[in-house]
């Protein structure tokens, strides 16, 4: 436990101040500045604009009109325990209220994003500027990217998107980071990702957890161990989605000639032909369970020994 609270002039609970300093890394200077404060379920209810929260948390501000919550206990919404919310109805914002106009603009700084706001003060308060996503979809809204992207200068910029370790196996989160990439491909950025590995007596890792645990020299050899890549060279159309298959840590994978079934850790991926010749029929495969089918153009480059290297899967059809 860290100095008492309320000797330092923050509007924290004790358990709340010892979460952000002992599990988040949070310097007391990082916290001040940034404004995070507890809050009861009422006050939490007032600014989420629900009715149904029972616990106390720490609120997140963004800005002057919008925060984001870290509830002290769990919630279940739809079936799923959730820990962090937004206001209901709300749309999809960044966070990086910590970082700069000048940082944000100077395309000579690399820029991370990764999902996650304390994740982001961590990574910035250890030099790495971060970009926080409220979730691993919160860049998009209605199929486009946020405003939020519109003050960022993305042009011939180093972009490296983190993933949590659970990449390595949670297709989703994979997907979604190849998204987000993409995207900032589109726009000129120099993007790459980087997959987080999974650290021992940890569920899943996340940047700050790694930060805390590993420092700043180890996530920094991750980095330069993350090739970056041109993403848009490979596309044609519309993307559906894009797995770079050597990115996942850990993983055996091979390319089998006979059948056209592609397998690494989790994911089986099946092609079989058309009769369009450019097009194929597409299956993939999470724990023998079909989770993605689609026609697609699909592109194959294969290593010397016959190892498949990277399978990128995009759609022609708008």
């Amino acid at each position: 436990m860290i100095e008492n609270a309320k000797n330092i002039d923050l509007d924290l609970k004790q358990y709340h101040l010892d979460k952000l300093f002992n599990e988040h890394g949070l310097t007391l200077e990082t916290i001040k500045i940034n404004n995070l404060y507890s809050a009861n379920a009422g006050e939490l209810n007032n600014i989420l604009k629900r009715n149904d929260i029972q616990t106390d948390g720490v609120v997140i501000p963004y800005d002057s009109n919008f925060s984001r919550v870290r509830l002290t206990k769990p919630v279940k919404i739809n079936d799923t325990e959730v820990k962090y919310l937004s206001p209901l109805n709300s749309t999809n914002h960044l966070y990086k209220r910590h970082l700069s106009p000048e940082i944000l603009n100077n395309v000579d700084i690399p820029l991370f994003f990764s999902e996650g706001e304390f994740k982001a003060l961590k990574s910035t308060q250890e030099g790495f500027y971060c970009v926080g996503l409220a979730g691993i979809w919160g860049f998009v809204s209605d199929g486009s990217l946020i405003d939020g992207f519109n003050n960022i200068n993305l042009y011939e910029r180093e972009i490296i998107i983190v993933l949590d370790s659970d990449a390595n196996f949670n297709y989703n989160v994979l997907h979604a980071g190849y998204s987000l990439a993409i995207e900032l491909s589109k726009l000129g950025a120099k993007t790459k990702v980087a997959v987080l590995p999974e650290l021992e007596n940890l569920t899943k890792t996340g940047l700050d957890d790694l930060l805390v645990n590993k420092g700043s020299e180890y996530f920094r050899n991750i980095i330069r161990n993350t090739k970056s890549e041109d993403i848009l060279s490979e596309l044609h159309g519309k993307s559906v989605c894009l797995i770079n298959f050597s990115k996942i840590n850990n993983f055996d994978y091979e390319l089998n000639e006979d059948n056209k079934i592609i397998s690494v850790g989790t994911y089986r991926l099946k092609i079989e032909a058309t009769k369009n010749s450019e097009l194929h029929l597409l299956t993939l495969y999470q724990n023998e369970q079909v989770i993605h089918t689609d026609k697609v153009n699909c592109q194959l480059a294969t290593k010397k020994e016959g190892f498949l290297n990277k399978c990128s899967i995009h759609s022609d059809n708008e």
